[in-house]
């Protein structure tokens, strides 16, 4: 739950104004990782991205950190939602600090865990958005608004072909340079596309 300081209302109310009719406040999805480049050797064409210990990785299970006495379902896939009028994308928990979603200094896309304080995220690398189909009847897929281009990186350079693999991204702010990825080589990284699959209706009243 987001407390909204009176001060913060009218920001909202115009940020709420400017979105497109019918748009939820929120939507549920997940993510995969699709159409690796060509000749990388992974195993995968359709990798699930899951959220496991602050980061995020295709080949690893998801697990959630749960707070002491609190209900807390472990999920197959990460289930995330994102907060349309907020652009925010966080982990779809049941738990305090809301496990925001976003791209660190280094490249890497993590999130945080209960304990964590709120990070001060530079350059709006939590700055999340959904593409939009030209008659807004569909939402092609979820993007970060600085991020150029995503990478799966393996732990070591023996198990670039098979996992798993942390994923990363070159941002409009930061590289990811040898020394910001597992093995301590970029080249072990296979680039891929980021596909979305929701679980909630993407509009309202679109007429169909």
């Amino acid at each position: 739950m987001v407390f909204i300081k009176a001060s913060a209302l009218l920001s909202i109310i115009t940020a709420v104004a400017a979105a497109p009719v019918g748009t939820p406040m929120e939507t549920a999805l997940t993510l995969d990782a699709v159409k690796p480049v060509p000749n990388s050797n992974v195993p995968w064409k359709n990798g699930a991205i899951n959220a496991n210990n602050n980061k995020f990785w295709i080949g690893k299970p998801s697990v959630v950190e749960c707070i002491t006495n609190q209900p807390c379902p472990q999920p197959e896939k990460a289930q995330m939602v994102l907060y349309n009028t907020e652009k925010k994308l966080s982990l779809k928990v049941g738990v305090l600090g809301d496990q925001q979603i976003f791209v660190d200094k280094n490249g890497a896309l993590v999130y945080l865990i209960p304990r964590d304080p709120l990070p001060q995220v530079a350059y709006g690398s939590d700055a999340w958005g959904l593409t939009e189909t030209p008659n807004k009847s569909d939402i092609a897929n979820v993007y970060n608004q600085q991020v150029l281009v995503w990478y799966a990186c393996p732990q070591t350079s023996a198990t670039k072909t098979q996992g798993p693999w942390q994923v990363f991204a070159d941002t409009r702010q930061h590289l990811v340079a040898d020394q910001d990825v597992p093995s301590g080589h970029k080249d072990d990284c296979t680039i891929f596309g980021l596909q979305t699959q929701f679980s909630t209706p993407l509009w309202y009243n679109n007429g169909n």
